[in-house]
């Protein structure tokens, strides 16, 4: 606006190639001067935009680093892909400036590798919340999955920042998601040994399997 006489953008997240800025007038010209100024920071822990779908998504080469980027507006998805090695558990850690406003900003969903179901439940952030770990320990067999980031409450989005890492442990004492019936339990491979779980939605249901030894 005219009564507005500085501006910055929300982070733009991009591969390393050749871009373009085009500026233009939106109603009124007055032949005023303007000036701008191009920051650049070079990451590999950030998302490269064009992310909006799982086959599209950033991948997350290092699993002991933060990973940023930003829901720049209502209609953006954010995917990332990473691989766990082996059987284990993971929480997601999520950060992100203050905005003056309890509705939710952020929605962190972990995905199957389908890329599109949830391994079960997600997350919810907003403005005024500025940085959480999940509750939920999410217990999956080694292999590929996706988190996704986007707007729950399609409010307007500022392109405000956001950082996440996750954090894995690896362990075969825990529970396997998609042990929601007796079929599908999770085998108890060891007895007399603690097992982690959790009950991360109101719909969700966990089963073990275990064998008694004849004594």
């Amino acid at each position: 606006a005219g009564n507005k006489t500085t501006y910055t953008t929300y982070d733009i997240c991009v591969p390393a190639g050749t871009y373009y800025l085009k500026v233009e007038d939106s109603n009124y010209q007055s032949a005023l001067k303007y000036t701008f100024r191009i920051d650049f920071t070079s990451s590999v822990y950030s998302e490269i935009e064009g992310n909006d779908t799982y086959q599209t998504a950033t991948t997350i080469s290092d699993l002991s680093k933060e990973y940023f980027g930003a829901v720049n507006n209502s209609n953006d998805d954010d995917y990332y892909k990473f691989t766990l090695p082996k059987q284990g558990y993971f929480t997601v850690a999520f950060k992100h400036d203050a905005i003056n406003s309890s509705y939710n900003y952020w929605r962190i969903t972990p995905l199957k590798p389908d890329g599109v179901n949830a391994i079960s439940g997600n997350m919810v952030s907003a403005g005024n919340e500025t940085e959480f770990t999940s509750t939920s320990k999410y217990c999956v067999v080694a292999g590929t999955y996706y988190l996704k980031i986007d707007n729950p409450d399609s409010v307007p989005q500022s392109g405000i920042r956001y950082t996440f890492k996750i954090n894995y442990t690896a362990t075969d004492y825990c529970e396997i998601e998609g042990n929601d019936t007796y079929q599908t339990a999770t085998n108890m491979i060891k007895m007399n040994a603690d097992y982690i779980g959790c009950i991360s939605a109101s719909s969700d249901v966990d089963w073990f399997k275990f064998s008694a030894p004849i004594t």
